[in-house]
C-alpha cells in the first residue's frame, strides 16, 4: 500500500515559514512536519509554473521571505555582537566591485597575497551563509586569525601590520 502525500495548507506553509525563520534549515523544517524532502522540492517545482494552484506559490514565497528573514537576523545579531567581523566579513565587506567599510587605504591594483587570503575567507563566510551556526563559527575564528597577526605585527601586504 503506498503512502499517501502530505497536504500543502496554509498551516503548513505559515509553520514552515515559521521554522525557516527561527533557523531551521528548510529539509529540516519540512522533514520535522512529516513532509518527505522531495516532495517540498515537487512542491516549490509546481510554484514555478504560473498556473499551478496558489498554495504552491505561496509556500514559494514564505519560503524566500523566510530564509531572507533568518539571514537578516543573523546578519544583525553579528553587527550587534562582533561588529568588527561583521564589517570584515559581512555584507560590507569588500569585494572586487564594491569598496567595503571594513578595510580602507587599498591602492587600486596593489592586489598582494593577503588581499587574496582576504577574499577567500569572504567567500569562505559568503558560502556559509545557509549555515547561520558555522558562518558565525567561521568569522569568529578568521577575526581572530586577523587580530593575533595584528598583535604580533605580522605584515598585512600593504607595508603596514
Amino acid at each position: 500500500m503506498a503512502a499517501t502525500e502530505p497536504a500543502l495548507t496554509l498551516k503548513l506553509i505559515e509553520e514552515v515559514g515559521h521554522r525557516i525563520r527561527g533557523g531551521a534549515f528548510e529539509q529540516i523544517a519540512v522533514e520535522t512536519m512529516g513532509v518527505p524532502f522531495a516532495i517540498y522540492q515537487k512542491w516549490l517545482q509546481a510554484a514555478e509554473n504560473p498556473d499551478s494552484p496558489e498554495l504552491y506559490r505561496m509556500l514559494a514565497t514564505e519560503v524566500r521571505q523566510a530564509i531572507g528573514w533568518a539571514r537578516l537576523k543573523a546578519e544583525m545579531e553579528l553587527h550587534e555582537n562582533d561588529a568588527k567581523t561583521w564589517l570584515l566579513y559581512g555584507p560590507g565587506k569588500e569585494t572586487a566591485v564594491r569598496e567595503g567599510w571594513g578595510r580602507g587605504g587599498k591602492t587600486a591594483g596593489a592586489e598582494t597575497e593577503s588581499d587574496d587570503w582576504m577574499e577567500v575567507c569572504a567567500l569562505l563566510v559568503e558560502a556559509l551563509a545557509p549555515f547561520p551556526e558555522a558562518r558565525m563559527a567561521a568569522a569568529e575564528a578568521l577575526a581572530k586569525r586577523s587580530e593575533s597577526n595584528l598583535q604580533r605585527g605580522v605584515d598585512n601586504g600593504r607595508g603596514q601590520p
